[in-house]
């Protein structure tokens, strides 16, 4: 046995040949067991800062956002619960008993649910038009679901005068215990209904609904205000000659009056 000290540990290598070191199944599957839980720990260190970056992105496009408290910073504010109840969870609070610590955040609890159907509504009849097309991403996961997992659906309840109540379909996701899981669709209207109701719905009766937030945006005002933003701020779009005056009054003319260019040096 020939031992070589290295930086004040020793390392000792057996000059016999055919001896292998083996490991107990013990020690083994302890080490498995470490591996699969920094994966699991990693994997959900990377969704929830997938999650943060969009939902800093949902906030950055707010200006565009229809939907009122749309990450229930007001509690239910401008929210109906549909034929059941509902609650908010502050992001201080922590989670309730029988909720997964993995859901965390700020998010509005939709319990004491007897049909597939009742979920969390909003009326945006005054924010939508016909024509137009919307984009609609909200964030959902469940609670109390048999599997681990429960179909969440966006639906639109269109509302006419003169005729049946009509459900529009937007998206649908098969939402989890485990994560926040995210809704995506589209939509857009032929015709101006009386009344239309976004609202949130799909898991099996006694599952609890859970949302952390919802943005629908019209997807031409988004992009003009896209376009619009650039334009002010770099002026790299903008159909005006000589925005910011740089030569001078040049393209520019005075409406009856005289103009004068000032440098300011303040």
């Amino acid at each position: 046995m020939r031992v070589v000290a290295v930086g004040g540990a020793f390392r000792g290598r057996s000059t016999k040949k055919g001896r292998v070191s083996k490991h107990s199944p013990q020690s083994q599957r302890s080490g498995d067991n470490m591996e699969n839980q920094s994966t699991s720990n990693a994997n959900n260190a990377f969704q929830l800062q997938n999650l943060n970056e969009e939902l800093k992105d949902s906030s950055s496009r707010a200006s565009t956002n229809i939907i009122l408290n749309h990450d229930f910073s007001e509690g239910l504010h401008s929210w109906h619960p549909n034929c059941c109840d509902a609650f908010v969870i502050s992001e201080e609070s922590g989670n309730p008993e029988g909720i997964p610590a993995k859901l965390s955040g700020c998010y509005a609890v939709v319990t004491n649910r007897r049909e597939c159907w009742q979920g969390l509504e909003q009326d945006i009849t005054n924010q939508v038009s016909a024509g137009s097309t919307y984009t609609v991403c909200a964030w959902v996961g469940v609670s109390g679901a048999h599997h681990g997992v429960a179909d969440v659906q966006a639906t639109l309840k269109l509302e006419y005068r003169d005729s049946a109540v009509s459900y529009l379909f937007i998206g649908r996701i098969a939402a989890s215990m485990e994560r926040w899981e995210k809704v995506e669709g589209t939509f857009s209207l032929s015709t101006m209904p009386d009344r239309v109701v976004f609202y949130l719905e799909g898991p099996s009766p006694g599952v609890d609904l859970l949302i952390r937030s919802v943005l629908v945006s019209c997807s031409s005002l988004a992009e003009f205000d896209s376009r619009s933003t650039g334009s002010i701020c770099d002026g790299d779009e903008s159909i005006i000659l000589n925005p910011r005056f740089d030569d001078g009054l040049q393209n520019w003319s005075g409406r009856g009056c005289k103009i004068v260019l000032h440098d300011s040096y303040g």
